[in-house]
């Protein structure tokens, strides 16, 4: 439980430093699709390679500006995928982040798809791994686990 603690704190203070996030970029195939509905917000997907024992490295971020976005994130690989939620009142005047996190090791064979949707304060992210050729489905569970990485 420390070590999700302070794993957590290490990803807020990435995040709270992303102002200048690096674009993710990994050329192999695309196995993560992200289909967001978001009203009234910002919404972006920070990559990070989780490592033994419960660190991250940031690896970059995507801008979930567009209805359905695929990356590809290498199978076998613990990451952590933080979803990222920017809000602003009436002419800028406050401002808020909300952060939701997916520990994830992809399956060769399987897709991955998130669902992401913020309006009117209301936001959700749902995660679901896909048998490929198949309507099989499995519920992910949100959060940081970092014992993904001896599994």
């Amino acid at each position: 439980m420390r070590g999700r603690a302070a794993l957590l704190a290490g990803l807020l203070t990435a995040l709270a430093g992303c102002s200048g996030t690096v674009p993710y970029r990994y050329s192999g195939e695309d196995n993560v699709e992200v289909r967001s509905n978001v009203i009234g917000a910002r919404a972006r997907l920070h990559v990070h390679r989780l490592e033994a024992p419960c660190q991250t490295t940031y690896e970059g971020s995507v801008e979930l500006s567009e209805p359905v976005v695929s990356l590809a994130i290498p199978p076998d690989r613990p990451t952590v995928l933080v979803v990222s939620f920017a809000t602003s009142s009436f002419l800028g005047g406050s401002r808020g982040t909300v952060s939701r996190e997916l520990t994830l090791k992809p399956r060769a064979g399987y897709r991955y798809r998130i669902d992401v949707r913020y309006r009117d304060a209301i936001y959700d992210v749902e995660a679901i791994e896909i048998a490929r050729g198949t309507t099989r489905t499995r519920p992910l569970e949100l959060g940081v686990d970092c014992t993904v990485i001896g599994k």
